[in-house]
């Protein structure tokens, strides 16, 4: 596992569905690797984990101001607030599930007044009847892109 991981510099960024592997990579890691966590859906527990450094999701480029929140308040320790908004975050997460995080990003990011352009092929903007359905689901859950989730 150690030998596959993509080092960035002197970081390592690793996405793992099980915390297990994240502590022992911590572990057998070298001590000057700078650790980043990918598994968006996580950030709260990852930066629990002792030896986590940080967080690189797909998905936090597009609601950056919770992402932060729930960075800083973990690092102040105020674990009630980091998890509420951790909660709250996984609002926007499951809304997009099943359908291509990367498309939905780009569409969020043009409504948030980001000049995004193409997706490059395969990728393809999302269909009107998805757009539907996650504005949908993003709206049954109170989730405002807009405000960034906050």
């Amino acid at each position: 596992m150690l030998k596959k991981a993509p080092k960035l510099g002197k970081s390592v960024f690793y996405t793992s569905k099980g915390h297990p592997w994240i502590q022992r990579l911590v572990k057998l890691g070298p001590v000057q690797w700078e650790l980043l966590h990918g598994f968006d859906q996580c950030l709260f527990q990852a930066l629990c984990i002792p030896g986590i450094d940080g967080a690189i999701g797909s998905t936090y480029n597009v609601v950056p101001e919770i992402a932060v929140a729930i960075y800083k308040t973990t690092l102040e320790r105020d674990f009630e607030k980091a998890i509420s908004l951790q909660e709250r975050f996984s609002s926007y997460w499951i809304s997009i599930q099943g359908n291509n995080f990367l498309t939905f990003g780009r569409y969020f990011l043009e409504k948030r007044g980001f000049k995004m352009g193409a997706p490059r092929l395969p990728l393809r903007a999302p269909t009107s009847e998805a757009i539907s359905e996650v504005e949908h689901k993003m709206d049954m859950y109170s989730f405002n892109v807009l405000t960034g989730g906050l």
